[in-house]
C-alpha cells in the first residue's frame, strides 16, 4: 500500500489530543481501480482521487461504513475526520480497544457511535 499517515509528529503542538488520536487512525491514499470498483455507497471516486481511510480495516475486502472517505476539497478534511469519528471509529472491530478507551477518556462528547 502506498498510503501515508494523516498524522504528523507536530500535530500535538497545534491540535487537541482527541483530534491527534483520530488523525493517527487515518491514512491518506490515492484511489486505485480496485478502490473505485469496491465503492458501494456515496459518489464513486476516479482513479487517483485522494482519500482518507481507517488504517485498521484498510486490509479488509469489504470496508465497514465510514471507513473510506473522499473529501471533495482540502477544506473538507476536518469534517471528514469528524465523520470518521462519528460513523466509524467506535464501531470498527479492527480499532484496538485500548485506542477506543483512550478516546473515551477525553470525555463523553468525544464518542458518538451513530
Amino acid at each position: 500500500s502506498d498510503a501515508i499517515p494523516l498524522s504528523l509528529p507536530t500535530d500535538k503542538e497545534w491540535l487537541a489530543p482527541p483530534v491527534c488520536l483520530l488523525r493517527e487512525q487515518l491514512e491518506v491514499f490515492a484511489a486505485t481501480q480496485r478502490d473505485v470498483d469496491a465503492r458501494k455507497s456515496g459518489p464513486k471516486p476516479t482513479v487517483g482521487t485522494v482519500g482518507l481511510r481507517c488504517r485498521h480495516c484498510a486490509h479488509l475486502p469489504e470496508k465497514p461504513r465510514g471507513a473510506v472517505i473522499y473529501p471533495k476539497s482540502l477544506s473538507q478534511i476536518y469534517q471528514a475526520v469528524r465523520n470518521f469519528q462519528r460513523f466509524h471509529f467506535f464501531s470498527c472491530a479492527e480499532v484496538p480497544d485500548d485506542v477506543k478507551e483512550k478516546m473515551r477518556s477525553f470525555g463523553p462528547k468525544k464518542e458518538q457511535s451513530k
